[in-house]
């Protein structure tokens, strides 16, 4: 009899919702075992562990933690690290965004924005490089924002948290690829979370109309790209923004 092939094995951020959500479906359903970090949303994140399991996927685990808090980030990846036996990926999609003009826009509304989009993703990235190093074709990837680049007339601190992401992006894959680990980012466009709740519909389908590929993006085309990032077919990428956001922006 062959050796049996050992599972993947994933810590996904924000796993709870959205587009971290997604991504813990994308990724189980292509046969990995994944770690879902959560940090309000308890609730969510069992019952997507519990979907996860009865969908005949391999395990699932439910995790709370606040990313903005490194202790708490290095417990999370010790946690997930033990109870999957190992990590040969880490998906940073744990993020807040809320509205607001410089006029409004409070220092501790910068600061937390700034806590949960940039440094959580520093924390879980930097606990979680010794367990990647100890495989083979390991990889983190990021989540930033069309905003990095477009820029956001109510949003100063939420376009720079994701500008700062991926800087991060780069100088981290500079940083681990001797040790065989890639570091990417996705970029998502506008992409049909509760974060668009605030419109209606109208505006909504006035807002994909001015979209190239017209339409919004959904939780399910930013996973695929994430799917791709972690696969052996991105082995030579690192360093990498990918941009997911129907045309809108081409870079």
């Amino acid at each position: 009899m062959g050796r049996a092939v050992q599972r993947q094995r994933v810590l996904v951020t924000g796993g709870s919702k959205g587009i971290g959500a997604e991504c813990a479906r994308r990724l189980a359903r292509e046969g990995w075992d994944v770690a879902v970090q959560y940090n309000t949303g308890q609730a969510e994140a069992t019952g997507l562990v519990g979907d996860l399991e009865a969908g005949g996927g391999g395990r699932a685990i439910a995790l709370g933690a606040d990313v903005s808090d490194p202790r708490q980030c290095a417990g999370l990846v010790d946690a997930a690290g033990g109870a999957l036996g190992g990590l040969d990926a880490v998906v940073a999609a744990a993020g807040v965004y809320d509205r607001a003009r410089l006029d409004d826009l409070p220092p501790e509304r910068w600061a937390r924005t700034i806590a949960t989009n940039l440094s959580g993703a520093f924390h879980v990235v930097r606990a979680a490089v010794p367990l990647l190093r100890q495989g083979r074709g390991a990889s983190a990837v990021l989540v930033s924002s069309q905003l990095a680049r477009l820029g956001s007339g109510h949003g100063a601190h939420y376009a720079a948290s994701k500008a700062a992401v991926e800087g991060l992006t780069r100088a981290l894959a500079l940083e681990v690829a001797p040790f065989g680990v890639r570091v990417n980012c996705v970029a998502p466009g506008m992409t049909r979370t509760a974060i668009l709740g605030i419109y209606s519909e109208e505006e909504l389908a006035r807002r994909a109309s001015a979209v190239p590929a017209r339409r919004i993006g959904e939780p399910s085309d930013i996973a695929a790209a994430v799917a791709f990032l972690v696969s052996p077919d991105a082995s030579y990428m690192t360093g990498a923004v990918l941009h997911v956001n129907g045309g809108v922006l081409m870079a």
